[in-house]
């Protein structure tokens, strides 16, 4: 039976979807994707418990800034369960052109390695087979460009993973690239040093005001920031009407509240803004 359920996996796995293939532009620059998608069963029987993973990564091709953009990429944080910082011969690959296929590479590897983990739980689900629905798995990871302020590109990777019955922890995460370097833009970037108490409260204030309350005491007894000091989220979309922080679902307040995204307009962050032109 094990090799029967072995089979079954790679069988499918071979027969998933990949390819490359241009998507999006943004600031002049092109941006292909990357793509597989599979699903395998736990067991050979028909009707057993499915895990389906989709993976859609955007990557920058052409000249310019667009090896830095691939290198930025690979050594993010938000990338790293799949690309994993690739490297050749010991030095990261830089040539945008050659880069898709060396994500696409990435990206059947981190599959790969998640359909291991789940085929490892076979003997426990054929102990369990009452509880057949605990055992389905559900994983996408898929990535958009957008065109932010000031020639910065908004690179938003949106991770959805279920298992079982429980609810869908989408995650979504961001990475601000500058068209003109390729290099990722820092908050630093942006707000003025010694500016970060002033702008932790406005982000309070106004997640307060979202949130139907007043002040941290308000966000506190509605369950947000309860456990720990309020902060400045590292997770922001730099957009043309002002910065957006994002506090991911279960971040800082209950699973059922979801995730909060605060915008702070352009007219309250221009006081401490680095460089005025960027807003």
């Amino acid at each position: 039976m094990k090799k029967l359920i072995v089979s079954a996996l790679i069988a499918l796995y071979l027969g998933s979807c990949t390819g490359n293939r241009a998507v999006e532009m943004a600031y002049g620059i092109a941006f292909a994707t990357a793509s597989a998608d599979t699903t395998v069963t736990i067991a050979s029987t028909a009707g057993s418990p499915q895990c389906t993973i989709s993976c859609s990564i955007l990557y920058a091709t052409g000249a310019g800034a667009a090896p830095r953009i691939n290198r930025t990429l690979m050594s993010s944080a938000a990338l790293a369960p799949i690309l994993s910082a690739y490297t050749e011969d010991g030095r990261t690959n830089s040539t945008a052109s050659r880069f898709g296929p060396k994500m696409a590479r990435q990206i059947r590897a981190y599959i790969q390695t998640r359909l291991e983990e789940y085929r490892q739980m076979a003997a426990m689900y054929h102990c369990d087979t009452a509880h057949a629905d605990s055992y389905g798995q559900h994983i996408s990871v898929r990535t958009e460009v957008a065109e932010g302020a000031d020639s910065i590109i908004n690179y938003v990777v949106t991770t959805h993973m279920q298992t079982g019955e429980e609810a869908d922890q989408a995650q979504t995460q961001v990475i601000n690239l500058s068209a003109r370097t390729g290099r990722q833009v820092a908050l630093t970037d942006i707000v003025i040093e010694g500016a970060e108490e002033q702008l932790l409260h406005d982000i309070v204030t106004q997640m307060a005001r979202q949130m139907g309350t007043e002040g941290l005491a308000g966000l506190r007894a509605k369950g947000i920031f309860v456990h720990e000091a309020p902060y400045v989220a590292p997770n922001f979309i730099v957009a043309h009407e002002g910065i957006t922080f994002i506090y991911n679902i279960g971040e800082v307040a209950p699973v059922e509240i979801g995730d909060i995204r605060v915008t702070l307009h352009q007219k309250n962050i221009r006081k401490y803004a680095n460089h005025r032109e960027i807003l």
